[in-house]
């Protein structure tokens, strides 16, 4: 199995499900997110959201915004999709709390999985917190199964506000460690051929 969304897929001979390289049909199979993309509830008392896995992080900081509740840690690119960065262990930029990484507020997913003629090629599993393979499929980088919907833990509305810094890269080491602790969304650019870093 092999995943194709409405914006892009993998690689196209790694993706093309019946080219086995001599014309024959390999009975492989191509999975489209193109219309696995509402948000299916969300959950202000458990600050939970429940989304397909084409949905994008635009729509899904978009929906969570209407309910008063805020995407804790997500990557600056809002195209991606929410099984794309499940898929590619996509994070934002945070030591604080349960880290910086999406799949570090998954509290469920749904992933499909090949199976055998018998069962129906296919089979569907619900993956919850407490579940002893949930951590497997937060980090599968989709090697498991195609993932096709997730819920994912909030948190109530915040601002931020920002500000850069360009300081010389002299003692970046010791820097780093500070600025990450010191900062919950803290971000450098480091710029070795000028000497300096760019502190946000």
């Amino acid at each position: 199995m092999k995943v194709a969304t409405r914006f892009s897929h993998s690689i196209p001979k790694l993706v093309c499900p019946d080219d086995n390289g001599d014309g024959g049909d390999t009975g492989s199979l191509l999975i489209s997110t193109k219309y696995l993309n509402r948000t299916l509830k969300i959950d202000n008392r458990s600050m939970t959201v429940t989304v397909e896995s084409g949905v994008t992080l635009r729509q899904l900081i978009e929906e969570a915004a209407k309910a008063g509740l805020a995407v804790t840690s997500a990557p600056y690119w809002w195209g991606l999709t929410v099984g794309g960065m499940m898929g590619t262990g996509a994070h934002g930029s945070s030591l604080w709390g349960l880290g910086s990484s999406v799949h570090d507020y998954v509290a469920g997913i749904r992933i499909v999985t090949p199976a055998l003629p018998e069962n129906g090629y296919a089979s569907v599993r619900q993956l919850g917190e407490g579940d002893p393979d949930i951590n497997a499929a937060r980090i599968s980088l989709g090697v498991l199964g195609v993932i096709s919907q997730v819920t994912l833990k909030l948190e109530p509305m915040f601002k931020r506000s920002m500000s850069l810094v360009e300081k010389e890269d002299s003692n970046l080491g010791d820097e780093a460690a500070t600025f990450g602790t010191r900062h919950e969304f803290g971000d450098m650019s480091w710029l070795p051929s000028e000497g300096r870093v760019v502190y946000r």
